[in-house]
Order: C-alpha cells, then structure tokens, then sequence
C-alpha cells in the first residue's frame, strides 16, 4: 500500500523541477538550493528502497531506519523556505516519508532488536511508539495543509484496516483488549476530525 505512493511522489517532483528549471530565479517557485536537498532527498530514499528491497522475508537492515529518516529532514526544507508554488510535491514527499520513518522504526524495536540498552520489545508496544511519535510530529501541528492532512488519514485508515483484516470470532477479545488498537482507533478519528473539519488557530 505505502509503496503505491511512490510514483506519485515521481510524477510530482518532475512536474516541480522542470517548472522550475523554466523559471529560474523566481521566488515563488524553487530555488537551487531547494533543487539541492531534494536531491539529495532522493539519493536517500533510492538507497532506501534498494535496502528494503533486498531485505530477507521478515526482515529488515539496520539500514532502513537510520537512512530514511534523511528522507523528510531534506525533504522538509523547501517547505521551510516557503515557496508560493510547488508545494504539494513536497507535502506529500515529507508527510508520506515521515510516516514511513516512524514505521521503520517501529518494525526495528518489534523485531530488530540492534538498539542498544532497548533491545527487542513487544508488538502491543512497538506499535504504541509508533503511535506517540505519530501523533506528536503528525497529527498535533496546527494548520496542517490539505496534502498533510490527506496522507495522514490514508496512512491511519490501512493500517486500521490491516488491525481488522482476518480477524475472526476467537481473536476479536484480544484485540479490543489491546491498548494500542484502541489508540490507533483514537488517532484514526483524530485525523478524520482534522481532514473533514475546520481547524482552529
């Protein structure tokens, strides 16, 4: 589902760089500097992509969370400089890799087990970090573009859905007895208040 996303992300980066190469100096459309990182955004995210491609079944490199998180921090910096135009190429870059990140980190502590003093933890508790770092770098930012606001609610709807998907009758107990199903729900309805409703100031 995440990687459907992704040539999207394609389309969008080549329609900002080639308006951009057309009007070279403006100040509301990208400058060279922001060319720049989102290259070298790009060159983080494509070794990425090679790193999990190639990741044994069930497995990930340490790799996949200490690159990736590169991804939104260059990424992010044209959103910071402000640009008139442009900008959804670069919401949609950043919201979608940050989620990413926070995911790969969650899949690091659940089955990874290589960060020091953490070491392996619980699925109910993995996924419960995921959710914190989540909602405090995602969902709590005020006057969020429509583009953020879009890719959070997707992103929490699948993997909503992926909680619910094969559950029968004998495992449903379990599940309404986790926490973090329960907060998932929580954040799910916090992003749909955000997407469908007028925010504040």
């Amino acid at each position: 589902m995440f990687f459907l996303v992704w040539p999207v992300i394609a389309v969008l980066q080549l329609v900002t760089v080639v308006i951009s190469a057309l009007y070279q100096g403006s100040d509301e459309f990208l400058s060279q500097n922001d060319l720049s990182t989102l290259t070298l955004a790009n060159i983080c995210s494509s070794f990425w992509l090679l790193i999990s491609s190639t990741a044994a079944p069930g497995y990930l490199p340490i790799g996949s969370f200490l690159i990736l998180p590169l991804v939104p921090l260059f990424s992010g910096y044209p959103l910071r400089n402000n640009p008139k135009y442009m900008l959804p190429a670069f919401q949609l870059y950043f919201s979608f890799t940050t989620i990413a990140s926070f995911l790969a980190f969650a899949v690091e502590l659940q089955y990874g087990g290589r960060i020091p003093i953490i070491g392996k933890v619980s699925e109910e508790i993995a996924a419960s970090v995921f959710l914190m770092l989540y909602s405090g770098a995602s969902l709590s930012v005020r006057k969020k573009s429509l583009v953020k606001r879009v890719v959070n609610f997707g992103a929490l709807s699948g993997i909503l859905f992926k909680r619910f998907a094969g559950i029968t009758l004998g495992t449903l107990s379990p599940l309404l007895l986790s926490i973090s199903f329960w907060g998932t729900v929580g954040v799910w309805g916090w992003s749909v208040k955000s997407l469908f409703f007028t925010q504040s100031d």
